[in-house]
């Protein structure tokens, strides 16, 4: 039985029913990843007597698709750990409520400025503060969406 894949699922749905336009590009590279659609070199065994042919399919090259991206993914990791100064590091989450879902989606920029600057102040007044840390931390803010909204 062949191995289960995203590239396999992706070519059994009508994922344009279930996402919003802007990922279709990102789940067309994934579908068609080490395919012919991508293209492809062939290469002819050295050997005048053998008539091997390899086919080697180019691949999509996107963060998002587990061939390609875990990678780089894992590469990009490794060169952010070879940056970081021999201190403590906390990882801080700030989430907003899934009921202001449709309010953040159609005011984005304001919305995420408004984040971006609460969550900010937050940690800066915490960390400033003597019975907390009582230190002038360094940050790095992030914006990871992961969810699709129907309107």
């Amino acid at each position: 039985m062949p191995k289960a894949s995203v590239q396999g699922l992706l070519r059994t749905i009508d994922w344009q029913k279930i996402t919003p336009e802007p990922t279709h590009k990102v789940l067309r590279l994934i579908q068609n990843c080490h395919s012919e659609a991508m293209g492809f070199h062939t290469y002819r065994c050295e050997n005048q007597t053998c008539d091997h042919l390899h086919i080697q399919y180019h691949s999509c090259r996107n963060r998002h698709c587990p061939h390609c991206g875990s990678f780089r993914a894992q590469e990009w990791m490794e060169d952010r750990l070879r940056e970081l100064l021999p201190v403590k590091y906390f990882h801080v989450v700030f989430t907003l409520p899934q009921e202001l879902k449709k309010l953040v989606y159609l005011n984005r920029k304001p919305l995420y400025n408004l984040l971006f600057e609460s969550s900010s102040h937050c940690v800066l007044t915490l960390s400033k503060d003597p019975k907390h840390l009582g230190a002038m931390p360094s940050m790095s803010s992030v914006l990871h969406t992961w969810a699709t909204l129907e309107i």
